[in-house]
């Protein structure tokens, strides 16, 4: 058990310093066509009060470690949604490791700054909140005709 904890604290460690000790890898299709399996990434610690919208962060999740990117700040909540995914869901402050700033895929490198990772991020929200406004406006067209 004890080994087992060991492992998970050295990970998270890698993930929060990222910069100085190397990149981590991605895996997983969760977040298609943003993140890539085998995309390299920089994940910085960062402060809750800087935490936006449109952010990608990682998270503790046991020994797990996923990153999906930011809808809403509540109080002491993210919700986050994975961009290949339907479902949002929500995560506490605590078990919040770092904001991802830095995507290297083969030669390319992308920059949480950079205009290209900007507009896919307000691309992404804009589709949640079509996405919510038409299941929504679904609702009230059943609830009517129930009527």
């Amino acid at each position: 058990m004890e080994e087992t904890r060991i492992k998970t604290v050295a990970k998270e460690m890698r993930l929060r310093y990222s910069r100085q000790m190397g990149t981590v890898t991605f895996h997983g299709e969760s977040m298609l066509p943003f993140l890539k399996d085998g995309d390299e990434l920089i994940v910085e610690p960062v402060d809750w009060d800087e935490i936006q919208r449109g952010d990608i962060v990682t998270y503790r999740d046991g020994e797990k470690f996923p990153t999906y990117r930011v809808l809403k700040k509540v109080d002491d909540t993210l919700q986050l949604k994975a961009d290949n995914w339907l479902e949002p869901f929500h995560v506490h402050r605590v078990d919040v490791l770092g904001k991802v700033v830095e995507q290297q895929r083969g030669d390319s490198i992308l920059s949480c700054n950079s205009l290209k990772w900007r507009a896919y991020a307000r691309y992404i929200l804009l589709r949640e909140l079509v996405r919510n406004a038409l299941l929504t406006s679904q609702y009230c067209v059943r609830k009517v005709r129930a009527i």
